[in-house]
């Protein structure tokens, strides 16, 4: 059976020493080596995987109490189009936000008038 999946880049916004000191803890509760969260951490541009419980991670991770009123911000980029959010972790709490994309005006530029001619399809 063919594993499928989905990539999602995903990338710590904090300060390096903040950064730190979530490391530190992490690796007291994500034992394992090669946890995602871990994977993450480890690499200051972020990591490209498939880490499906990073929510329920980001939780049990800023529940801790060294990590008490510590905000952790996580960014995710998926594979899809605009697939984009950043989540903030405060407290055992995760909020997630989405951009609004907005397209610049054209000022001083006219549309284009398209006279479209539509072809009907003949029936045979």
């Amino acid at each position: 059976m063919l594993n499928m999946g989905y990539f999602t880049s995903f990338q710590f916004l904090n300060t390096e020493d903040e950064l730190k000191k979530i490391q530190n803890v992490a690796s007291k509760i994500f034992k394992d080596k090669m946890h995602d969260i871990l994977c993450v951490l480890a690499k200051k541009n972020g990591a490209e995987l498939k880490w499906y419980d990073w929510d329920e991670d980001l939780e049990k991770l800023s529940s801790h109490p060294e990590l008490k009123d510590v905000e952790i911000f996580l960014r995710g980029i998926g594979e899809e189009t605009c697939d984009l959010w950043e989540a903030k972790a405060l407290n055992g709490m995760v909020i997630t936000k989405r951009p609004k994309v907005i397209f610049p005006t054209w000022e001083g530029r006219k549309m284009p008038n398209w006279d479209l001619e539509f072809i009907e399809e003949k029936e045979e």
